[in-house]
């Protein structure tokens, strides 16, 4: 599993993520606007086999969130697990 996602979902300075049936979500914290877009245009830029991402863009003309798609759950599991 690539080190990048686990990161994404570990460092929340400006995200907060949801856990979906698919994945996840990060949900964009007030006032981090700029670091959000920012890392939702990185996460785009790095899809790989392992994930698919989906940016939902907001009012402002930047994203208020991302759905991250796993595609191998079980094997995310075990290095999310690794990481605790």
């Amino acid at each position: 599993m690539g080190i990048r996602l686990l990161q994404w979902l570990e460092d929340k300075t400006c995200h907060r993520v949801e856990q979906t049936a698919e994945g996840f979500e990060l949900w964009l914290l007030p006032g981090k606007q700029e670091e959000f877009d920012e890392l939702v245009r990185t996460i785009r830029d790095d899809m790989t086999g392992e994930f698919s991402a989906f940016p939902r863009g907001n009012d402002v003309g930047g994203f208020e969130c991302v759905h991250i798609i796993v595609h191998d759950p079980a094997k995310f599991a075990l290095a999310l697990k690794s990481l605790r």
